[in-house]
Parts: structure tokens; C-alpha cells; sequence
């Protein structure tokens, strides 16, 4: 059980860092 939660928390991390990645593009893009 702890392995799956760890498993959906790395998921939602890396979810958002690309979320994050996405909106800086978009703030900095022309």
C-alpha cells in the first residue's frame, strides 16, 4: 500500500513540474 501511494505522489509531482514547465513557456514565450 505504501509503495502505490508513493507511486501516485511521484505521478502528481511530476504532473505538476510539467504544468509548472508549460506555464513559465507560456509567460516568457513571445
Amino acid at each position: 500500500m505504501k509503495g502505490y501511494v508513493s507511486t501516485i505522489l511521484t505521478k502528481t509531482a511530476t504532473q505538476n513540474r510539467v504544468r509548472l514547465a508549460l506555464l513559465v513557456q507560456a509567460a516568457t514565450g513571445p
